[in-house]
């Protein structure tokens, strides 16, 4: 998929981007999309404009620029927007390790 399929949408959303084995099926670019945004329900205060960024982020090779283009604000404000849902998840994430006892981290 190149960068100008993605910036006008034409994501294939059935292209296999992690492939399976014997103990997992393959995965397609909506499964892991889904898989990405079943995650961020559980943060309360982020938008679902600032979860697209994060997600086009963290999934394509796109500059911040481009996402700001791609979802209709500035550049600055898309930086905002990711470094506010990175930081979010890893904040959940962090609430996620400080709950287990020391005997039952999963490692």
């Amino acid at each position: 998929m190149t960068k100008e399929q993605i910036m006008k949408g034409e994501i294939d959303w059935d292209e296999i981007v992690i492939p399976g084995d014997e103990d997992c099926p393959p995965l397609t670019q909506r499964d892991c999309r889904d898989l990405f945004w079943d995650s961020f329900k559980r943060l309360e205060n982020v938008t679902e404009q600032q979860m697209e960024a994060y997600w086009l982020d963290s999934q394509f090779d796109l500059t911040e620029k481009e996402i700001g283009e791609k979802l209709g604000v500035s550049e600055q404000v898309a930086i905002d927007w990711i470094k506010h849902s990175r930081d979010e998840t890893l904040r959940l994430q962090g609430e996620r390790w400080a709950s287990y006892g020391d005997d039952d981290i999963p490692f």
